[in-house]
């Protein structure tokens, strides 16, 4: 089966399953989510996927903010495991190294947009890392599956003591992708 929403925009979201799915919710633009939502039961699970706004901390807690909402609305109406999955452009406090994300903003700065990541990952100063929408989306559901164990997903060749990966970038701790569960597994 196939299930999917905001086929209009660059960043659809999907779900496929070899069981059937049956949609419970979908939120795009027009309910304030820059890139959408789409929440699907199939398998006897509940299935979450979002994928929240590249650009501001603050517009992202706006939209962990009604995505919790959304959640809980979905908790009420019927029991049983539940994972929120997708892009969440936020970053987890157990899976970031905090002062390694700040000294890479702050090598970024020196390059074209590198402000702009500066307002993605951080506070309204600018000089702490804004946690908050992860930390909406994780009091919602409950757990959070990634952990550090997930590790980060964003290379970078702009801090030499970072560690290596592959194709010799450097990797700094930073995951903005996420996968929780309400633990009713």
């Amino acid at each position: 089966s196939f299930e999917g929403f905001n086929d209009a925009h660059p960043y659809a979201l999907a779900v496929c399953s070899t069981a059937p799915i049956r949609r419970l919710a979908a939120r795009g633009p027009a309910d304030g989510f820059e890139r959408g939502v789409l929440a699907v039961a199939t398998g006897g699970l509940r299935l979450v996927v979002a994928h929240l706004d590249a650009h501001s901390a603050a517009k992202r807690r706006g939209e962990a903010s009604k995505l919790a909402a959304l959640i809980g609305g979905l908790e009420a109406d019927e029991a049983g495991p539940l994972l929120l999955l997708g892009d969440f452009n936020t970053l987890s406090r157990v899976a970031t190294d905090e002062a390694a994300v700040l000294r890479w903003l702050d090598a970024l700065d020196a390059v074209p947009h590198g402000l702009d990541l500066r307002r993605k990952f951080a506070d309204a100063s600018g000089s702490k890392i804004d946690f908050e929408p992860f930390d909406i989306l994780q009091t919602a559901v409950g757990h959070d599956l990634c952990d550090a164990a997930c590790g980060p997903t964003i290379p970078t060749g702009l801090l030499p003591d970072a560690p290596e990966v592959p194709e010799g970038r450097r990797q700094i701790g930073l995951r903005p992708d996420g996968a929780l569960s309400n633990g009713a597994f």
